[in-house]
């Protein structure tokens, strides 16, 4: 079974960094309008695309994590 990307290495850095993914879907749910993609949580939290994947595989993913 293979380790979580978030729990190798940086651990504190990886941490912030899907907060403010999470907190960057939750701004664009609470502005109104369509579910927020991955990409546009990454643009909204100033974090790269491929990064953003490395935390949260889908959309689904993501909304969930936002709002369990």
């Amino acid at each position: 079974m293979s380790t979580p990307y978030e729990l190798t290495g940086r651990t504190r850095q990886k941490q912030r960094t899907r907060d403010a993914l999470v907190a960057a879907a939750r701004d664009l749910v609470a502005r109104g309008g369509a579910a927020p993609t991955v990409e546009a949580a990454a643009e909204a939290a100033a974090v790269s695309r491929t990064t953003a994947y490395r935390y949260f595989a889908t959309q689904k993913d993501l909304l969930v994590a936002a709002h369990p």
